[in-house]
């Protein structure tokens, strides 16, 4: 969709789709941010109370949600400067994107293990859903874009609700759990705190081109960067189905280590292959599918795709983080993401254009996905358990798994 609408309409519509796309990630974030993640891990250890524990969750999404994208609704269509005739279309994409954050459907299907129904269901919505978004973009009407975008947003959820266990009696009794949503909210703050800075590390590069090099630019960072974006939903994807085999091998130190080696090498060898694909064929892809008017995009890339190791390794030491509990750690993380995000692309930015926010990303993701935890015992762990047990022996990873069954069991 995105190569149709910046082949009729230029990179500066791009960068704005991109602008609105990184808006609603980080409302996303913001909503539900870390929060899916706990839920999942909480559906599977907490069978006997499973009813009550759904109750939890929705409430907490129905406190957060609405007030969420409502704001987030108000600040983008005022930015914007938009007119009544398109604050239509403003309004359908953020209303879609509010649904699709609704993310208990899923949770539900994830918690049973029913990521072939999932993935068919989706994979039939996004084929047919396809064919009018590309034929809009092609058209160069970037209202219909918007539209299309934020019903099939919306249908990323409700495709799942038949036969998920999902009812409106559920949504209706949690509705008034509102002291239980919030203080499970409470609970898991550094959490969610964590999940909203990193949300916004990774979108923040986009919002700054924009301020500073204009919707043109973003639209040529943007493009460069869509693919290593649509390679970290390949992560998040991965490291998920990953995720309940590590639960349940968590508790016993020999399977636990061989859980760890088997996830983390995995992950490395497809991040590797992906970048080796991006750098050798991602600036031909992009002259060939953007045309002449992206050629900085796809100089840029071939430098960027880089960030898919650390993107990939991050996702999965985020699961390795929520089975330690050690949400604190990955706010931190996270918080120093952002920070050094934010300060390399205003610095980098006025000294090299846009090649300066991709140094940014570079430099920003090694500090939070390697630097930041070695500062401590139980962050080398981790580190250890996620990444590291990738070239580590057995023996070396030994203090590091015994110390981790141990401090849960406490």
């Amino acid at each position: 969709m995105t190569i149709f609408l910046g082949r009729a309409s230029g990179p500066a519509i791009v960068g704005e789709f991109s602008v609105l796309l990184a808006t609603v990630a980080i409302l996303q974030s913001v909503s539900i941010g870390g929060l899916s993640g706990a839920a999942v891990h909480k559906l599977l250890t907490v069978r006997e109370n499973s009813y009550q524990a759904i109750q939890v969750i929705i409430s907490a999404r129905l406190i957060l949600i609405p007030t969420i994208y409502a704001l987030g609704f108000g600040v983008a269509a005022f930015a914007m400067r938009n007119d009544g005739e398109s604050l239509l279309p403003l309004a359908v994409f953020f209303v879609g994107y509010a649904l699709c954050t609704f993310d208990v459907p899923e949770l539900l299907w994830t918690s049973r293990s029913g990521f072939s129904t999932i993935a068919y269901r989706r994979i039939c919505m996004v084929a047919t859903i396809s064919v009018p978004k590309i034929f809009a973009a092609a058209a160069g009407s970037y209202s219909w874009v918007l539209i299309l975008q934020g019903i099939e947003a919306a249908l990323w959820q409700v495709t799942l609700l038949y036969k998920s266990g999902l009812s409106g009696k559920i949504v209706i009794e949690s509705s008034r759990r509102v002291r239980a949503g919030l203080q499970q909210l409470n609970e898991l703050r550094n959490l969610w705190l964590s999940a909203i800075a990193s949300a916004a590390a990774m979108r923040a590069d986009i919002f700054i081109v924009t301020a500073i090099l204009g919707s043109s630019a973003a639209g040529q960072y943007a493009t460069a960067s869509r693919f290593v974006e649509a390679a970290s939903i390949l992560a998040v994807a991965m490291t998920t189905v990953m995720f309940n085999p590590l639960v349940k091998s968590s508790e016993v130190l020999e399977s636990y280590y061989r859980r760890c080696v088997v996830s983390s090498r995995v992950v490395l060898a497809v991040a590797l292959a992906i970048v080796a694909g991006l750098v050798i064929l991602g600036p031909y892809l992009i002259s060939f599918l953007y045309g002449s008017e992206f050629e900085l995009a796809a100089e840029i890339i071939a430098v960027y795709a880089f960030t898919v190791i650390p993107i990939f390794q991050r996702q999965l030491l985020s699961k390795f983080l929520i089975i330690e509990r050690a949400y604190g750690y990955s706010l931190t993380s996270n918080l120093a993401n952002l920070v050094a995000n934010a300060i390399l692309n205003v610095i980098l930015i006025q000294c090299f254009g846009v090649w300066g926010a991709v140094f940014a990303a570079l430099g920003s993701y090694v500090l939070s996905t390697y630097i930041i935890f070695f500062f401590n015992q139980k962050g080398r762990d981790i580190l250890t358990l996620s990444i590291g047990s990738v070239a580590l022996g057995k023996s070396m990873m030994v203090p590091a798994l015994t110390r981790s069954v141990q401090s849960r069991k406490v």
